[in-house]
């Protein structure tokens, strides 16, 4: 009877041992898993070609046709983006077209007084470009869209003017037609919301593609370039392509 209590016994803590290890073991992997994953990730990943413009550009790594070729077809497909970015911004940045506007009246000017026009014609002139100027400010700045569509519209029934034929106050029609273009389908009312969102949009697009091939180069390294890992570009793509809103109800509905 001794004997079998001796061995029940023993391998009862036989079991309790080989259990606590496993548990033990199980923890462990539990615990350390995610922590390995994690930081395997940071080794063993699935680069972009941002990752290997920034190898090559820092420690001269990689093959630099092949870089040279993969950049021009990126920069190809994220300026189309960019182009469509801009086009956007256009009627959305109201003071950024307002100061165009005006750039565009003092370079007339300019242009004018190169040309040795005499001082009538210099007053004509520059006082019609004036009307067209103040008419396109106010446009931009203004939010009724059926005032500032006929606004636009004096503005372009003028273009034939031979006066300004070839000149940079032809500009002046140009800037009319893209903006009445850009406010058909666009809610004006609305602009500040657009503006707030389109910011977003900006940054989604700097840490996917990296900065514009007309912006100036960051001075960080982390800011030089987009994602450069994949995972990070699906990220960023899965935030620009959905947007999160939350909608109060009443209680009970």
């Amino acid at each position: 009877m001794r004997m079998f209590l001796r061995h029940l016994t023993d391998n009862i803590f036989s079991w309790l041992a080989i259990c606590s290890v496993v548990l033990l073991v199980a923890v462990l992997v539990v615990v350390l898993g995610p922590m390995m994953l994690r930081g395997a990730s940071a080794v063993v990943f699935r680069e972009t070609i941002e990752f290997r413009q920034m190898q090559y550009a820092l420690y001269g790594r990689g093959n630099a046709e092949k870089i040279k070729a993969e950049t021009a077809e990126a920069e190809k497909a994220g300026q189309s983006i960019y182009e469509m970015i801009d086009r956007f911004k256009k009627g959305i940045d109201t003071e950024d077209l307002i100061d165009k506007t005006r750039k565009k009246y003092r370079e007339y000017k300019k242009q004018l007084r190169y040309k040795k026009t005499t001082p009538e014609k210099y007053r004509e002139l520059t006082e019609k470009a004036k009307q067209f100027r103040d008419s396109l400010c106010g446009a931009y700045a203004g939010v009724d869209k059926s005032v500032i569509t006929k606004t636009l519209d004096e503005i372009i029934g003028q273009r034939k003017d031979e006066r300004f034929k070839d000149s940079i106050a032809a500009e002046f029609f140009v800037m009319a037609i893209e903006y009445k273009k850009f406010i058909g389908p666009i809610d004006l009312s609305r602009r500040e919301q657009y503006a707030e969102s389109f910011a977003k949009l900006r940054e989604l697009l700097h840490k996917l593609l990296g900065p514009g091939l007309d912006e100036h180069t960051p001075a960080l390294i982390m800011e030089r370039y987009g994602a450069t890992r994949w995972d990070t570009a699906q990220k960023c793509l899965h935030e620009l392509l959905w947007d999160e809103q939350w909608v109060q109800t009443e209680p009970g509905k």
